[in-house]
C-alpha cells in the first residue's frame, strides 16, 4: 500500500467511525446534494475531527467490520457511503439520512511531503491541492438516475485547523507531540429516498487505482 492510499483510507475509516446526521435539505426523490451541516455542526468541522481521531489512534487500532455503517447522532440516524470496494445488502429507515464520504486527506506540521504544511493556510493549500491532484472522479449513481461526480467544488469540505495529540504509539511511528491538521474531502447526502429497494453505486477513480463500492438499501417506511 503507498503511502497515498495509506493516507486516503485512513481519512475514510476515521470518518465512518464518528456519529453524524445530516440537516435534510428539500430535495427530488434520490436527488445528490451538498452536505452543510453535519450533526448541527459544520461538515468541515466534521471531516477535521474524523481526521483528528485518525490522528490520535495507536498503530494497528482499528475500527470493527460493519458492512452497513449507520450511525447514531442528536438528531437521528444516518448510513454513511463511501468507496470501499464492497457490495453491502443494508436495510433503513425512510427517516435515515444517506450520507457520501467521498475520498478526502489531510495536511499537518507533523509530517513529511506531499502532506506537510507549516500553518494553517499552508496546511489547506497543501490537501486541496492534494485531491484534486490525485482524485480524477468520485461519481455517485442512485438507482437509474443520471450519475453525478461530487469531485466539483460545491461538494467540497475543508476544515478549520484541528489540534491533536499524538500518542506514543501513533500511526506515523513518531515521537508523541501535539500536531495541527487541516482535512479536506468531497461529501454528499440523499434527502430523500422513498420505501422500497435502491441501488446506489459509488465510484473513485484516482492516479493509482479505482474502486467501486454498491450499496443495495432497503428503505422501510416510517415507523
Amino acid at each position: 500500500m503507498t503511502a497515498r492510499m495509506r493516507h486516503l483510507r485512513h481519512g475514510l475509516i476515521a470518518a465512518l467511525a464518528i456519529a453524524l446526521c445530516a440537516s435534510p435539505n428539500a430535495a427530488a426523490d434520490g436527488a445528490v446534494v451538498p452536505v452543510h451541516k453535519v450533526a448541527g455542526t459544520s461538515a468541515g468541522e466534521f471531516i477535521g475531527q474524523g481526521f483528528a481521531e485518525d490522528y490520535a489512534a495507536h498503530a494497528g487500532d482499528t475500527p470493527p467490520a460493519n458492512p452497513c455503517p449507520t450511525v447514531a447522532g442528536p438528531k437521528g440516524e444516518a448510513l454513511v457511503m463511501g468507496p470501499t470496494g464492497e457490495t453491502n445488502t443494508c436495510t433503513v429507515s425512510r427517516r435515515t439520512q444517506m450520507v457520501i464520504f467521498g475520498l478526502g486527506s489531510a495536511c499537518s506540521d507533523v509530517e513529511p511531503p506531499p502532506f506537510f504544511g507549516a500553518d494553517e493556510a499552508a496546511q489547506r493549500a497543501c490537501a486541496v491541492a492534494f485531491d484534486y491532484e490525485f482524485v480524477r472522479e468520485l461519481r455517485v449513481t442512485v438507482d437509474d438516475r443520471a450519475t453525478v461526480d461530487i469531485r466539483r467544488k460545491r461538494f467540497e469540505v475543508v476544515s478549520p485547523q484541528m489540534t491533536v495529540q499524538l500518542p506514543e504509539d501513533n500511526v506515523f511511528g513518531i515521537p508523541a507531540q501535539t500536531a495541527t491538521l487541516v482535512a479536506h474531502a468531497w461529501m454528499a447526502q440523499i434527502p430523500e429516498l422513498r420505501p422500497g429497494r435502491h441501488t446506489i453505486s459509488v465510484d473513485a477513480v484516482t492516479t493509482e487505482f479505482a474502486i467501486t463500492s454498491t450499496f443495495i438499501l432497503t428503505v422501510l417506511p416510517d415507523g
